[in-house]
């Protein structure tokens, strides 16, 4: 019976034998090893012996990989080689314009989903928060409300304004029209319509109190009287009439005032 060589501590090319492993199903001697790139394989002894076995097969990947180094892509240019990642994909040392660096995957460079360390998609953010840095204000959110209110049919109040017709006018289809038109916000104030059947746009919109809005809904009945119209209870109250007998006036009068819906 032949002498069994203990190959444990040896290196066979990039492989390094750690331990005796279970025997083959054909008796085969089999050892532990791990590779240079940390990946652990199960090896015959005659195939480490004979120069058959020299990697965990990153050798024969490595043999079909194409040398970026020294190629730009986007902001980067490869300056070496780095470890592969953990799924075996060749990864590569680079220097950005910006000054940074970054390891990368050679996949990922040449389809062009990387281009720099990350400096790209941070001017990107920057830009566009520097476009008008209001995304977090209560303005923005009255503009955006609006917008969806007219547009978007999934949106709950649509019917009573997409679905109306209602219409956003053209300028303020860009918040930084919306605002220099309509300015900040006021507190305790919201975005009304003049006209409640008409687009928004600057020519009929206004920041309105919570009352003025409710006396504004399609609901009130406008009267209008001696060149002014107003809702019935701001009459009562610049008459000093009880809001119910104006009320009874109004429907036994009624051929003397105009009623608008």
């Amino acid at each position: 019976m032949r002498k069994l060589i203990d190959l444990t501590g040896q290196r066979f090319g990039r492989l390094t034998v750690i331990s005796r492993a279970e025997n083959g199903k054909s008796g085969q001697v089999r050892w532990n090893c791990i590779c240079e790139c940390g990946v652990k394989i199960m090896a015959r002894g005659g195939n480490l012996l004979s120069g058959n076995t020299k990697s965990c097969g990153c050798l024969q990947k490595e043999g079909k990989i194409i040398d970026l180094t020294g190629q730009r892509f986007g902001r980067l240019v490869v300056v070496s080689r780095a470890e592969n990642s953990k799924a075996g994909h060749p990864r590569w040392n680079c220097v950005c314009d910006c000054g940074g660096t970054t390891i990368a995957d050679g996949q990922n460079l040449r389809n062009g989903h990387t281009r720099s360390c990350g400096c790209l998609i941070k001017e990107g953010a920057v830009e566009s928060f520097r476009t008008h840095g209001m995304h977090e204000t209560p303005t923005y959110g009255i503009w955006s409300c609006m917008k969806q209110r007219c547009t978007n049919p999934k949106h709950p109040s649509y019917k009573d304004y997409g679905g109306r017709g209602i219409k956003v006018c053209e300028r303020w289809s860009e918040f930084e029209n919306f605002y220099e038109d309509m300015g900040e916000e006021p507190r305790g104030l919201s975005l009304e319509r003049k006209n409640n059947n008409g687009n928004y746009c600057p020519e009929n919109c206004i920041y309105a109190t919570q009352k003025e809005q409710t006396r504004n809904t399609r609901r009130t009945v406008l009267i209008e009287y001696q060149g002014k119209t107003q809702c019935m209870k701001d009459w009562a109250k610049e008459l000093g009439i009880n809001y119910a007998t104006l009320r009874f006036r109004l429907q036994k009068h009624s051929p003397r005032i105009a009623f608008n819906m």
